[in-house]
């Protein structure tokens, strides 16, 4: 796994988290 998608993954689970709730 990059550094960069390392980053992008709080992003993605914060989205994620968003639409289900």
């Amino acid at each position: 796994m990059t550094r960069d998608e390392f980053s992008t993954l709080p992003r993605y689970w914060a989205n994620l988290a968003r639409s289900k709730h």
